[in-house]
């Protein structure tokens, strides 16, 4: 039943001990995971736990010290630039400097890859931007200079350049950071919508356990537990990992793990917050 499965869903990314070290110290520590494709993966951890040295080894922009990263079964640095900008798309918590811009330009950058060198964008192209800018929100604000958009705005328009792309694998690098709460959710909903395979480092844990199908839990640079939500979010994780004193119940509408928080660190911070009674 196991291989049946696994030849339905087969791994797009496979990350072989995988290990970093900057300066002889050790971000990354003998990584290893699958991630299926077509499914959710959210990576969680503290500040420094490795999440977005991790995500790097993926989109290539870091090279393992030791250990390999494969997408569909090939050494990711096999790939040309362009061949892997193809398939994966990379969506930052900081978006770049666009210089001026207009917004419809950047989301059509989404394009380049697919494009040969000279080619000009065909009315099915530009109703490819159109519907991404449209998808997230953005429509009233198309001929609008990028650099005039709010944190919030510019993040949308990013991940409507990945949408454009048309990649297989989404990676979003804690693109919800600037983000109201109200786009925090509807941005990680489409990009579930998509159907495509997409990892994503999350801070907010509720909105991790609401959107992912899998969660990998880093902690300096080591796996600290992976699987379901429900696997994952514990709260023996929560104080082992996160060093927090937490209730974690069942959400009312999607019954994924819910994370309340307790109070009173201040004067405590050697044992934590005082103890609680359910």
């Amino acid at each position: 039943m196991a291989d049946e499965k696994q030849k339905a869903n087969p791994p797009i990314i496979q990350i072989d001990k995988v290990s970093l070290s900057f300066d002889n110290t050790a971000v990354l520590s003998d990584v290893s995971l699958n991630i299926v494709q077509g499914s959710f993966v959210g990576v969680l951890g503290p500040n420094g736990a490795g999440k977005s040295t991790l995500l790097r080894c993926i989109y290539r922009y870091l090279r393992p010290s030791s250990g390999q990263v494969l997408y569909r079964d090939k050494d990711v640095w096999s790939y040309s630039a362009n061949q892997y900008a193809t398939e994966v798309a990379v969506v930052l918590q900081h978006t770049p400097q666009q210089f001026r811009l207009r917004v419809y330009d950047v989301v059509a950058l989404g394009l380049v890859p697919h494009q040969s060198l000279f080619a000009t964008n065909s009315d099915k192209d530009k109703s490819i931007v159109e519907d991404a800018i449209q998808q997230v929100g953005l429509s009233h604000k198309s001929t609008d200079e990028f650099e005039s958009l709010s944190g919030g705005e510019k993040q949308r328009a990013m991940i409507a350049r990945a949408i454009v792309q048309r990649p297989q694998l989404l990676v979003l690098d804690e693109p919800t950071s600037h983000l109201d709460v109200k786009y925090q959710i509807q941005i990680m909903e489409l990009a579930k919508s998509l159907g495509i395979t997409v990892i994503a480092s999350f801070h907010d844990l509720n909105l991790a356990s609401a959107i992912c199908d899998e969660l990998i839990l880093l902690d300096m640079g080591k796996i600290a537990a992976k699987g379901k939500p429900v696997e994952v979010i514990t709260e023996q994780n929560l104080s082992d990992v996160f060093d927090v004193c937490a209730k974690v119940s069942h959400h009312p509408q999607h019954k994924a793990p819910q994370v309340t928080y307790f109070y009173g660190y201040v004067g405590n911070s050697a044992e934590g917050p005082q103890s609680h009674e359910d």
